[in-house]
């Protein structure tokens, strides 16, 4: 074994050794810190995409929160719109058969006015032929001899005319 330290082949694998160790620590250590490096942003990426992982989910949270209000609340929109609805249509129909009633009423009365009026017409123009008529009649008799015994006849017929138009005259 002596030889084999002796022999100078030896002594330059060791010297070899040596040299490719003491030129490897640097590059040992360099490595380590850019793996270092590499690893702790690596780490940071996963800690950023947890990150956005957990908002996401958040937002989500509050999406569907919201998303189920927005039904219940949008069904609640709908149910005071076809309220507000039925109490219009009601509100409506009150009005127009108010109104429609208040028209009957003012047709009625005028109907009834224009009915005593168109009456009161014809009253007056019998009223008026039948005076006219006695004047006549008076006039005829009154230029003649027979006064007193025509007043009986005139006033029959006036009373006969009057009698036939009694339905006239009493509205």
């Amino acid at each position: 074994m002596k030889q084999f330290f002796e022999n100078p082949e030896f002594w330059s694998a060791v010297a070899f050794v040596l040299v490719v160790l003491v030129a490897l620590r640097p590059v040992i250590r360099f490595l380590n810190k850019w793996t270092d490096k590499q690893g702790m942003i690596i780490l940071n990426r996963q800690k950023e995409a947890f990150d956005i992982l957990e908002k996401a989910k958040n937002l989500k949270l509050k999406y569907d929160k919201m998303y189920q209000n927005r039904w219940l609340d949008q069904k609640q929109m709908l149910e005071q719109a076809d309220a507000e609805i039925s109490v219009l249509d009601a509100e409506l129909k009150q009005t127009t058969s108010d109104k429609i009633a208040r028209k009957n009423q003012e047709i009625a009365v005028r109907l009834k006015n224009i009915e005593e009026n168109g009456f009161q017409n014809v009253k007056n123009k019998v009223l008026s032929k039948v005076i006219s008529e006695a004047k006549k009649i008076f006039k005829m008799r009154f230029d003649g001899d027979e006064i007193s015994e025509n007043t009986d006849d005139l006033l029959e017929t006036v009373f006969h005319v009057l009698k036939n138009k009694k339905d006239l005259l009493k509205k």
